[in-house]
């Protein structure tokens, strides 16, 4: 809104700056035939004319200086608009890279999770086994005590039997 004020500002100086040209030779022009009359009066014309233009000049001036401040007010936004949307773009393949990178973690976890309990349920088996297997000793253990107890048994039943075979003999 402030850039279309002074534009049109500008553009208000330069048309007055064109008319005052415009009267400046329209007044020459019609006194060039009139010098010798009218001197006095072609003077104060003059002066005033000149005047105009003087005050025109500067204000056209004052506007131009005006533009040039909008022109590099304008350059300064662009840039920083460039700089921000650069800054953006840097901060998505920013978020980009940590999300690919969360995603790896991510699986890299899950892999290790899924080893923990890959590992978990060998131990577990490997416990069931031996469990197992103490289980069977300790069954064989029972069976050969139970088998060395009836054979000693049948030991000391065969001495005895033999130690009565021997005394009867003697």
């Amino acid at each position: 809104m402030l850039k279309l004020q002074k534009t049109q500002a500008l553009e208000s100086a330069i048309k007055a700056t064109e008319a005052a040209k415009s009267q400046a030779k329209q007044l020459e022009e019609a006194n060039s035939g009139n010098l010798a009359g009218t001197d006095g009066a072609w003077k104060q014309d003059l002066e005033t004319a000149r005047a105009q233009y003087v005050n025109v000049i500067t204000e056209l001036n004052a506007a131009k200086q005006e533009l040039q401040k909008i022109r590099q007010d304008c350059d300064a936004s662009l840039q920083a608009k460039v700089t921000a949307f650069k800054q953006a773009a840097e901060a998505e393949d920013a978020a980009k890279a940590n999300a690919e990178r969360v995603t790896e973690l991510s699986k890299e976890i899950s892999a290790v999770q899924e080893s923990i309990g890959q590992v978990k349920l060998a131990s577990l088996e490997a416990q069931q086994e031996q469990a197992k297997i103490f289980a069977e000793k300790d069954v064989l253990r029972q069976s050969y005590k139970a088998t060395l107890e009836e054979s000693t048994k049948k030991l000391l039943s065969l001495k005895k039997e033999f130690r009565s075979r021997t005394f009867w003999k003697s």
